[in-house]
């Protein structure tokens, strides 16, 4: 039960994500090397190529992370989270028999279907993933791990879901 109460907090809050959550989506497709194999990313989640670093390590490709107001890293402060009303978000991922787990250097992630219907809009899950520790605080603290569940409308518009243990 606590899983989805935060899994609905963090629905109503967060509709843009970094570069690192929209992987596989049309914002930033899924790229192969020519062996098969996926790139791994160069940054990480402690020290110097952490979060609060960044914007640092790409003024470009990263700028939305020193500058944007809904990109990675967040601090949530649950005194002004506002709440989501009641049937206003429904998640469906079906069971599934065996997945992929696909390590992206700083993320392990995982391609299943699934879908959510938020205020009346469809999105199609694209993906979701890991990070350990977490990315994003919850009164300044972070936690050992979320998961962060990517979709998608067909007008590429993205719904990003966080959930942190």
């Amino acid at each position: 039960m606590m899983f989805y109460r935060h899994l609905a907090v963090f629905a109503a809050l967060v509709t843009s994500t970094s570069a690192s959550c929209l992987y596989g989506t049309s914002l930033a497709p899924r790229k192969v090397n020519h062996d098969g194999t996926v790139p791994v990313a160069t940054f990480n989640y402690t020290s110097e190529g952490g979060p609060l670093h960044w914007v640092g390590l790409n003024a470009t490709a990263n700028r939305e992370c020193g500058h944007g107001l809904t990109q990675s890293p967040i601090v949530l402060n649950t005194q002004i989270i506002p709440r989501v009303p009641k049937g206003s978000l429904t998640m469906s991922i079906p069971n599934v028999m065996s997945a992929e787990f696909e390590n992206l250097g700083s993320t392990v992630e995982v391609v299943v279907g699934g879908k959510l219907n938020a205020n009346g809009k469809d999105y199609k899950l694209v993906q979701f993933h890991f990070h350990t520790p977490s990315e994003h605080r919850i009164n300044e603290e972070y936690s050992p791990m979320e998961v962060h569940f990517v979709f998608q409308t067909p007008g590429k518009f993205i719904k990003f879901i966080q959930s942190i243990p």
